[in-house]
């Protein structure tokens, strides 16, 4: 039988696969335990949302407590995420961490005009990175 996990659940939305196992990295050497599931795109972000196929099974794919997001990706990109969530009323209250290489002002004005619950560029310490994750995410009730 398949047992719901109390940690928050992180969908992470990143096409660049070492960016993902450095967040895996900081995430278990702070010893911040989440359910992280990644996405290569907006597209699959999306998808996994709506809980289309093959993402509709929610004891597999479930909805997220926080969505982190680069913002440069193929087909659909950070912003057209941020623009979907906070589009949809059920899933507004899902809070947006923007994690880009991006340090330009505008990507950051744009992302936090557009919803955005933070913007860390990626070459932030990784001591920031985890102090937004922790307080974007709260423990979920066994």
């Amino acid at each position: 039988m398949f047992m719901a996990s109390c940690k928050p659940v992180v969908l992470y939305i990143e096409d660049e696969p070492t960016d993902v196992i450095f967040l895996r990295r900081a995430l278990r050497k702070a010893g911040l335990r989440v359910d992280l599931f990644t996405v290569p795109d907006g597209v699959y972000a999306i998808d996994w949302l709506l809980g289309k196929p093959p993402f509709d099974d929610r004891r597999v794919c479930p909805m997220p407590n926080l969505i982190v997001t680069d913002l440069k990706m193929p087909v659909r990109d950070g912003f057209e995420v941020l623009d979907f969530v906070r589009s949809h009323r059920e899933f507004r209250d899902i809070p947006i961490l923007v994690y880009s290489t991006s340090s330009h002002d505008e990507d950051k004005a744009r992302s936090m005009a557009m919803g955005a619950t933070a913007y860390l560029t990626k070459t932030d310490s990784c001591a920031e990175l985890l102090d937004v994750l922790t307080n974007c995410v709260e423990p979920v009730e066994a």
